[in-house]
């Protein structure tokens, strides 16, 4: 077990890190704002190489020995009590900002120009959403990785997508899936002495492929 000291000093890191992650998916955010004039996913793009080329040169500096592998491909088992304390309160604001912005964020989904004609402040709500997206995937990526934590996004709401009829369904249908995949997931991969991300990430595929089948197939027998 760790000395009292070492684990006072463990948990000030972890807190200490999980502070530095918020207040760089800010800064993050701030930045795809600030060139909202530019095409978004190409912002997205740059800025996420210029910050993994960043890591890199700041690890390779300092001499940091940080575990890329463990990045880009996750392991859940390094996932810490207070980095799930913060994302149970990210969740928390996510559902506060749903609960309270639910109309706003609908409209702008629909058409931005629509939504700025209704006097949203479609920036702030642009921005804010962007701070919220890059926040879960900073405090998500060391159980996904940096290549799956993608897909463990768009997995779930795809398949959600396919199966609702409403925005409100289709939201509760994507934590309901992404609820079972991560727990069969974690079960499977537990059973099969795999790791558990992949796992997760494959079973969404396959599922998001069996639902595609049925529509196929209905379809087909409907003409």
């Amino acid at each position: 077990s760790l000395h009292p000291e070492a684990y006072c000093s463990v948990r000030f890191y972890n807190r200490y890190t999980d502070v530095i992650l918020i207040i760089s998916s800010l800064i993050f955010a701030l930045i795809i704002n600030l060139f909202s004039q530019l095409n978004k996913n190409s912002l997205i793009g740059i800025f996420s190489q210029s910050f993994v080329a960043l890591a890199l040169i700041i690890n390779a500096y300092f001499d940091l020995n940080i575990q890329f592998e463990t990045i880009l491909f996750g392991d859940i088992l390094l996932v810490t009590w207070s980095e799930i304390q913060t994302l149970i309160l990210l969740a928390c604001v996510i559902i506060l900002w749903l609960r309270y912005c639910y109309n706003q964020n609908l409209i702008m989904a629909i058409s931005p120009e629509i939504a700025a004609a209704n006097m949203v402040n479609v920036r702030l709500h642009d921005m804010i959403f962007t701070f919220i997206l890059s926040s879960v995937i900073a405090l998500t990526i060391k159980i996904f990785g940096a290549l799956l934590v993608t897909a463990s996004l768009l997995l779930p709401s795809i398949c959600a997508r396919i199966i609702s009829y409403s925005p409100k369904l289709m939201m509760l249908s994507a934590v309901l899936i992404a609820t079972c995949l991560n727990i069969s997931g974690l079960f499977l991969s537990y059973s099969l002495d795999l790791p558990a991300s992949p796992v997760i990430i494959f079973m969404g595929i396959i599922l998001f492929c069996w639902l595609n089948l049925l529509i196929f197939l209905q379809q087909r027998y409907k003409t």
